[in-house]
């Protein structure tokens, strides 16, 4: 990021449907880190398959596919 702005990092299922808000908030440049236990917004354990991690900037957004298997 090469500005402040809000940062909205969320993951889906394959169906498209949303699983889990990770972050939602304003951030200044830098490096961050996050992660995701493997739990939806109720705080329930997904199952195995696909999940898409969509994170989006004022300078764009990325989409990566993780696989859970138990």
């Amino acid at each position: 990021m090469r500005s402040s702005g809000r940062v909205k990092v969320k993951v889906y299922n394959a169906a498209g449907e949303k699983v889990m808000d990770i972050l939602d908030g304003s951030r200044t440049p830098g490096n961050y880190s996050f992660g995701w236990n493997g739990h939806n917004q109720r705080g329930h354990k997904v199952g195995n398959g696909v999940y898409y991690i969509l994170v989006e900037t004022p300078e764009g957004r990325v989409i990566r596919k993780v696989i859970i298997l138990k």
